[in-house]
């Protein structure tokens, strides 16, 4: 739907407000004219959430008039009444129909006296206006009506015009003066408004001054010049006021006869509200008997509809996106899971190759008796490069060599399952002992710092001479602790690269604290809001009663 070409809205049905087309809707006026009985309060009673949606709108840089067919206030004292009841209102954005007509009178420089039907808040504003009128309040018939008739009527000379407005004290005599004083056709015919009825907070019909207006029209055969709506007069007033344009400006009224009338005589876009004289009932009505400039562009229930719709079009943004951005975080990790379970596999491989090396490796120790097989001992061997002594047996010989290509890949830390201790934690002198028979079982090496009886040679060998076995061992300890550690280097470099990469991770946690921070703050802003209105409600029971005129 588009909201630009006014062109398209007489040829389309009332639509209801939705959240799907609320944002696009309010973005497209930049002025917005509210009525105000039945709009934003009824009677005494606030409308829902009235004073948050004018207020919300004003802050998002809208213009804002209050333009009313009531004329029982001036505007100083709706100023008074819109800023007790929260509304951040200015003098200059109101717009009432009695302010209208005094303006009127001002400016054709009117300097005879104005016969007044109205209320108190009318004649203010006329003199306000410095416009002379006569006495407001009850005018009652003093005698039977053929005595008043025939001589009991007094008329004044110096009127020049009859105004009316609301006047809860309407008598036989009021009626019959004002159609005396238009049977001159100089005399001017000037009406605030002709509402039929006042919108109320309780099921009562409330006759309004259209009816007074009626009685004097029949009784006169004249025609009033009315300032309020639907007549355009209230439109150019405000026009002149500032520079509006009616193609982006908003009209919201509670009565189609004069509210939408109004809207559609200025060419502007318009919202009924449900809340006030006009019902849904009656808008099917106007639609079946093709009344168009009856019928408005929107409808919706209440004013409060307007923010509240706002609201849940802004809830189902932050939704959908706080769907995509937990979805996102999901896949990154579920990235990083199978890019950790990636290096676990390949860090598990090699361990199973480095553990493969070590059984073989003692496998081979076992079976050439270099080591006991049930030898366990605290000393670890640095793997970088072991020096094996050559051993003499009568059947298997056994010569030094360097075994370093296969030692410098074998982690010494690996423990051998079940025993608790390292694969290759023997001593010197498990390599260093001699054989002691072919079969016979060897005896498990003493651990240092342990006094046990010395190993017996075996039967009809010589034993090596004490100075041999002592240098032999010395070399070997000293060759082992002089040599650096080769693997060190490699074992290191495999520690570096199997180190993960914590990007995804980084770039997960910022998003989620950004997610966090927004969550907080429509959170902030959404409790504020319950909270105003729950002052606002407070005030609803002290201000009640104290404004009862319409």
């Amino acid at each position: 739907m588009h909201f630009t070409s006014r062109g398209n809205y007489h040829r389309m049905a009332a639509v209801k407000l939705s959240k799907d087309i609320v944002r696009s809707f309010v973005d497209s006026f930049d002025t917005v004219l509210f009525d105000c009985d039945g709009v934003l309060w009824a009677g005494s009673k606030i409308l829902h959430r009235s004073v948050e949606t004018v207020n919300y709108l004003k802050e998002t840089g809208k213009q804002i008039f209050y333009v009313t067919n009531n004329s029982t206030k001036t505007r100083s004292q709706y100023l008074e009444k819109l800023t007790k009841l929260g509304f951040n209102a200015e003098e200059n954005e109101i717009a009432t129909s009695g302010y209208l007509v005094a303006s009127y009178l001002q400016s054709i420089n009117f300097k005879q006296t104005a016969y007044l039907i109205g209320s108190k808040g009318f004649a203010e504003e006329l003199t306000n206006h410095g416009i002379q009128h006569t006495q407001i309040g009850p005018d009652v018939m003093p005698t039977e009506m053929q005595f008043y008739v025939n001589g009991k009527i007094e008329l004044e000379n110096d009127v020049g015009a009859v105004v009316i407005g609301f006047d809860e004290h309407l008598s036989y005599p009021k009626i019959l003066k004002a159609a005396n004083y238009l049977a001159n056709p100089n005399c001017l015919f000037l009406a605030s408004n002709a509402d039929e009825t006042f919108p109320m907070e309780i099921p009562l019909v409330v006759p309004g001054t259209g009816v007074m207006v009626k009685a004097v029209e029949t009784a006169s055969l004249r025609t009033a010049k009315v300032f309020g709506k639907p007549s355009a007069a209230m439109f150019e007033a405000i026009s002149k006021q500032c520079k509006i344009d009616p193609k982006r400006t908003l009209m919201i009224g509670d009565r189609c006869n004069t509210d939408i009338s109004f809207g559609k005589n200025c060419q502007l876009t318009t919202l009924l509200v449900l809340t006030g004289v006009t019902s849904l009932k009656q808008l099917e009505q106007y639609k079946n008997n093709e009344q168009h400039i009856l019928i408005p562009d929107f409808y919706t229930e209440s004013i409060g509809d307007l923010l509240d719709l706002l609201e849940q079009s802004i809830r189902d943004l932050f939704r959908n996106f706080g769907e995509g951005f937990f979805n996102l975080v999901y896949q990154i990790v579920e990235a990083m899971r199978v890019h950790f379970n990636g290096i676990t596999r390949r860090y598990r491989r090699k361990m199973e190759r480095r553990i493969g090396a070590v059984l073989l490796l003692h496998l081979v120790a076992i079976s050439t008796g270099a080591v006991n097989e049930t030898a366990v001992s605290s000393t670890t061997i640095p793997m970088t490069e072991i020096s094996v002594p050559t051993i003499t047996s009568p059947k298997t010989t056994v010569s030094t060599e360097k075994i370093d290509p296969i030692f410098s890949k074998i982690d010494t830390s690996l423990n051998l399952p079940g025993t608790g201790t390292s694969l290759m934690n023997v001593t010197l002198d498990h390599l260093n002992q001699p054989p002691q028979g072919d079969g016979a079982k060897r005896n498990s090496v003493p651990k240092k710092g342990i006094n046990k009886e010395p190993v017996k040679p075996r039967k009809g060998a010589e034993p090596p001479p004490a100075e041999q076995a002592n240098s032999t061992r010395t070399t070997t300890n000293s060759s082992f602790k002089s040599k650096p550690l080769a693997s060190e280097t490699q074992n290191t470099e495999d520690e570096v690269s199997s180190q993960p990469d914590y990007t995804a991770l980084i770039v997960g946690l910022s998003l989620g604290i950004a997610m966090v921070l927004i969550l907080a703050s429509v959170t902030y802003w959404r409790l504020r809001d319950v909270w105003e209105r729950r002052q606002y409600k407070r005030v609803d029971f002290l201000i009640d009663g104290l404004y009862t005129d319409t």
